[in-house]
């Protein structure tokens, strides 16, 4: 479940993204076996996103955004999950994909 979700939803939500200016998304691989699912680069900044449809955040699930920091520091990085807090993990900032999803704007990237 978890698999099919994480591969099919978040292509699927963000076609409908507004994306403000000259902002691009694409889903990138740094290191052999370390990815993120999304990211998103313009005006405003570069950001890497994970989608996660886990409903508690663990340790492990930022492991490929640590990763992709180390390689690319100027980046900011967020996971999106299905609970409802918002926490900082090892750096990364974890929001609800509810959240993120009302936040979002043509003219910014919801942080």
């Amino acid at each position: 479940m978890v698999r099919r979700w994480k591969g099919s939803w978040p292509s699927t939500c963000v076609q409908g993204v507004p994306m403000a200016g000259n902002a691009t998304r694409s889903t990138t691989e740094t290191r052999p076996q370390v990815d993120v699912d999304f990211v998103v680069y313009g005006p405003s900044g570069i950001y890497a996103v994970e989608v996660n449809s886990a409903t508690r955040v663990r340790p492990e699930d930022v492991r490929a955004l640590r990763s992709f920091g180390e390689d690319y520091p100027q980046l900011q990085r967020g996971l999106l999950h299905r609970d409802k807090q918002r926490i900082n993990l090892d750096g990364v900032l974890c929001v609800p994909c509810e959240e993120f999803l009302l936040a979002l704007h043509p003219d910014h990237f919801p942080a």
